[in-house]
């Protein structure tokens, strides 16, 4: 026992999704920069939120730990070509201490959400149901076209409006006109997750814009999507700070690019994207 669980905590952390992870929790971030740029007066002192933001994170990586165990269960012939490095494919973990390890992380996520809030409960409550709809039988809706992605969307806009809610727990103060750009922008750019993984995909019969469009088209509509979601986040904010705009602007150019370069690599993409969100973020707490 004494060997048994640092091997699987060594494990499980290394086939966390630690850049995923990190752009959930970012768009928390966002959310709640976003209630403070619209509604200064709701917040007092910015160290009123270290705690929940604190219980919230914690609840997001035990969340992912769950999701990402019943999606490697349910991949596990895919991720044989696609992730041959994955805990079932090396059999480092056995199956049904995997399932066990995924309920006490189920447990634990909602014990930390609860210490949040209600609302963030009900948030990661939801992002997990749709995770697990989303990955395993027998719905597996990551099947289908633009429905999996579609999913992938709602869920980065749970977690967007329930960090918003953190400062204004008032929901009909939020404004409305972003939820169709924030929806369709994501929901386009969430495909370049399956660039690397067209032939385990088509294996497994899964529907990714990758395979029906192809890598070009794919890759060109992704940037587009981007762009136009960036277009608008320059219209939709008001404050004006030079720097911080020329650094955001210099970001975006560099993901599109990431993305639309011949061979793409999701690392340097991610950590652009959250150099980004995080300018994104000072701009509006400025």
């Amino acid at each position: 026992m004494r060997c048994f669980i640092p091997h699987c905590i060594t494990v499980l952390i290394a086939d966390m999704r630690w850049l995923k992870i990190a752009h959930y929790m970012w768009m928390v971030l966002l959310g709640v920069a976003l209630g403070i740029h619209l509604y200064p007066e709701s917040l007092t002192y910015y160290y009123e939120l270290a705690l929940p933001l604190l219980c919230f994170g914690i609840s997001l990586v035990f969340a992912a730990l769950f999701a990402i165990i019943h999606n490697n269960i349910a991949d596990v012939a895919i991720d044989a070509v696609n992730h041959p490095h994955r805990p079932l494919q090396k059999q480092a973990i056995a199956l049904n201490h995997y399932l066990g390890i995924s309920y006490v992380a189920f447990i634990i996520s909602l014990a930390f959400a609860c210490a949040c809030s209600h609302t963030t409960t009900y948030a990661i409550l939801i992002v997990m149901a749709l995770y697990h709809g989303y990955s395993t039988p027998p719905l597996r809706l990551k099947r289908f076209l633009f429905i999996s992605k579609a999913i992938l969307a709602v869920n980065t806009y749970i977690l967007f409006l329930a960090g918003f809610l953190l400062v204004q727990p008032n929901l009909a103060l939020f404004p409305a006109i972003i939820t169709p750009f924030f929806l369709l922008g994501v929901t386009l750019s969430a495909s370049l997750i399956d660039l690397n993984d067209v032939k385990g995909d088509w294996q497994g019969n899964i529907k990714t814009l990758p395979l029906v469009l192809g890598q070009r088209n794919c890759k060109l509509l992704i940037g587009l999507s981007l762009m136009l979601t960036y277009t608008f986040t320059f219209f939709f904010l008001s404050k004006t700070a030079p720097c911080l705009w020329l650094t955001l602007a210099g970001l975006c150019i560099v993901q599109i690019a990431l993305v639309t370069t011949r061979t793409f690599h999701e690392v340097p993409f991610f950590i652009t994207h959250l150099l980004t969100l995080t300018c994104l973020i000072s701009i509006m707490l400025t």
